[in-house]
């Protein structure tokens, strides 16, 4: 079934979107973001649709959508959403973008000189949507028939990381007096196609409906336009994909490999459910003989399970796990190494966006609690969307222990698990609270946790571990006292693991040239080098995450399978 993976901005275009599907399921990227991934089907054909809110900006939209390419694969991409009408367009009118210019692109100088930065739609995309934009088919998956009625616009947009709320804007009258072709302005197009363009095999465009015509926006906004827009923009993406033939889709030598491992991942579940019958069958069966011969092909199949998940995946699993991120492993060994009474320990994972963190989180673990099978994981998550108080994450963690969201019964509930097993608990998404509560999650939750376990550690050997995840590099605005020095680092006090930064080309270099026997890595060193400053420039200058995610592509892989392999 061919793949589509659709972006949102906001709720209003979020649910637009859905309403489309059937057979939705929710499902968790390896690093946090959440998914819903269903079904659409009309004209004899099915799509299975991956679906996202990921929140406005167009460096949000790049991050998000390289992820969810990584994740689906898919075929196409689109953007669906609203935006403000700059010209030739009325409220409730759908413009699907030929091209976007970056209009924040350029030289401040006296006077601030725009350098365009443009990126485009795929042209199979462009050529249906003009396509569709000529007939009136589309109007009929909109629930009432709008009047006026909604025209659509085939045509250049313009993208920034500002709200243009005014006509008498300076931005405004920029937009007008440089990109005079712009019919609309948004948030996040050009975002999302610089993502595509670092993935050829995927097909773009985006969609976007008028919600407002800059001036007046509040207004419209209440008037409820933003629905209406986010309706009728989703209304032409679907019949886009209706109309749509998938063999006219971007191609790529790849393609044959993702064909081969979908092939791949169907055998390998039906080995897993041989295996469930034949445990089941062995547990109810009375004749010892069966019992035998039920044994011996549950053996022969995990032999077989156990070769189809361990080739070259386990391979490139083995060879990232020697790329960087070595300050963070050494400090958090030696945190335990040089005193091995310690059964204590919080600390602070983070960097910028897309920095890998929960890559780097699961290799610690690993590392030093391997063996930890049956410890307490308690996981929590925080909104990647918008902003999150104490409260909430209080109540994400009473879920995950099932207790009251009030930090005594938390403490209460973890102290309780801790004297039978060790607990690990990993806080997602912590740069989403206002700067100051971290410090209140230390102050209320973890300080009084500490010093209860600390007056009974000597009849328990079990280990207290928390992680502190910021994916946005704002830790250092927490105002909490972050322990450096393993010497001079108090009992209760969080401990700072070092900033993940990019990956430099020099490092690639070396680790490209060490790990040759990858698939499709070249032999010859200088084309070795070429690989490693490839990886190091499309991953805009060794962003960690899409570092590793193209490293996975070139071996035919992908970065969510081998996060699988090293999940807590």
């Amino acid at each position: 079934m061919p793949s589509v993976v659709i972006l949102t901005a906001i709720r209003a275009e979020y649910k637009a979107v859905r309403a489309h599907l059937t057979n939705l399921q929710e499902e968790t990227h390896p690093q946090g973001t959440i998914y819903e991934r269903g079904k659409f089907t009309s004209n004899g054909k099915s799509w299975e649709v991956g679906i996202v809110e990921i929140g406005t900006g167009n460096s949000v939209a790049s991050m998000e959508a390289e992820r969810a390419i990584a994740y689906f694969k898919p075929s196409i991409v689109l953007f669906v959403g609203v935006a403000g009408g700059i010209k030739d367009v009325k409220l409730g009118d759908v413009v699907a973008a030929t091209k976007v210019y970056g209009y924040e692109s350029g030289k401040a100088e006296l006077t601030f000189k725009s350098r365009p930065d443009v990126g485009l739609s795929a042209y199979n995309m462009i050529q249906r949507a003009k396509a569709e934009a000529r007939k009136p088919d589309w109007q009929q998956r909109l629930t009432s028939s709008p009047n006026p009625s909604p025209d659509v616009l085939v045509a250049p947009i313009a993208a920034g990381e500002k709200v243009v709320a005014s006509t008498q804007s300076s931005v405004w009258q920029f937009l007008r007096n440089n990109y005079g072709d712009a019919v609309a302005v948004e948030m996040e197009g050009r975002g999302l196609l610089q993502a595509t363009h670092a993935n050829q095999q995927v097909s773009a465009l985006i969609i976007r409906g008028i919600s407002d015509l800059i001036d007046g926006k509040s207004e419209t906004d209440k008037a409820g336009w933003q629905e209406i827009a986010a309706h009728h923009a989703s209304a032409f993406a679907f019949e886009i994909l209706a109309k749509h033939d998938p063999t006219e889709s971007n191609s790529s030598p790849n393609n044959k490999t993702s064909s081969n491992r979908s092939s791949q991942d169907d055998v390998l579940e039906l080995l897993k459910e041989k295996r469930d019958y034949f445990q089941r069958e062995k547990i109810i069966t009375a004749d010892p003989g069966r019992q035998f011969e039920l044994q011996k092909k549950i053996e022969d199949i995990v032999r077989q399970i156990q070769e189809l998940e361990q080739n070259e995946d386990y391979l490139l699993y083995e060879a990232l796990l020697s790329l960087n991120y070595r300050e963070q492993v050494e400090k958090f060994e030696k945190f335990w190494e040089e005193d091995t009474s310690r059964q204590v320990g919080s600390f602070l994972v983070w960097g910028k966006a897309a920095s890998c963190q929960g890559w780097l989180l699961n290799r610690l673990l690993h590392k030093s609690f391997h063996d930890t099978i049956a410890a307490k994981k308690v996981r929590v998550f925080l909104s990647t969307y918008e902003e999150s108080y104490i409260e909430d994450l209080w109540s994400k963690l009473s879920r995950e222990l099932k207790t009251s969201a009030n930090p005594q019964k938390l403490i209460d509930s973890i102290y309780d698990h801790w004297q039978n097993d060790t607990v690990i608990i990993v806080l997602h998404n912590l740069e989403r609270m206002y700067p100051t509560e971290p410090k209140q999650l230390i102050e209320e939750f973890w300080n009084p946790l500490v010093k209860r376990v600390q007056k009974h550690r000597g009849s328990c050997s079990s280990y207290l571990v928390m992680f502190l995840v910021d994916n946005k590099g704002c830790a250092p605005k927490w105002e909490i006292d972050f322990a450096t020095d393993t010497n001079k680092w108090e009992t209760s006090q969080p401990f700072d693991l070092q900033q993940i930064l990019e990956f430099s080309d020099g490092l690639l270099n070396t680790w490209v040239q060490k790990n040759r026997q990858l698939p499709n890595f070249p032999q010859n060193n200088e084309e070795l080098k070429v690989l490693a400053k490839n990886f190091w420039e499309d991953s805009r200058g060794g962003i960690p995450e899409l570092v590793m995610d193209k490293i996975c592509q070139h071996c035919n892989s992908s970065l969510s399978n081998i996060i699988k392999l090293l999940e807590v």
